[in-house]
């Protein structure tokens, strides 16, 4: 129920979602996007790489309000994309991807056997004009059952003795 697991199986997920979905990046090469966890990789600006297109899988936030209540997380998805088009449309990617993405985990809204999707789902684009690059978000909420007592047995037992 560690909500580590539950980040690796959402980005194994998108990896199968997106396998065959491609776009171009910032070196002009068509690639497939690429997908990590909680915060975009440091980068030599020398070795020619690019981040782009991406999917960072951002866990945000949990909440456990009794012992009995399920375990609720909110995990963020931030999509970043390069489109160097004269026609500025590269919110028209981040669209698609936000709905490739949606319809995937809503078909199949069950994460390691363990994690939920629940709702609301709320996307977003960025607003400001920073072409080339466009982005956009997706955000979700888990849950997983509660961590069971393993004192209570004990408890119990030693109650009726």
């Amino acid at each position: 129920m560690i909500p580590a697991n539950l980040q690796t199986g959402l980005t194994d997920r998108l990896r199968e979602i997106f396998s065959d979905f491609r776009l171009k990046n910032p070196n002009g090469e068509e690639t497939t996007l690429n997908i990590y966890e909680q915060n975009l990789p440091q980068l030599d600006a020398d070795d020619g790489v690019s981040l782009y297109p991406y999917i960072v899988v951002k866990l945000a936030d949990g909440e456990v309000t009794d012992e009995t209540s399920l375990h609720k997380i909110k995990v963020l998805f931030i999509v970043g994309v390069f489109d160097d088009t004269l026609d500025n449309q590269g919110d028209k990617d981040i669209v698609s991807i936000i709905q490739k993405m949606m319809e995937g985990l809503q078909k199949n809204p069950i994460i390691e056997k363990k994690f939920t999707l629940s709702y609301p789902l709320r996307w977003t684009i960025h607003e400001e004009d920073v072409y080339p690059f466009y982005f956009g978000g997706v955000e979700t909420y888990w849950e997983t059952n509660p961590i069971q007592r393993e004192d209570i047995g004990g408890i119990i037992y030693d109650g009726f003795i």
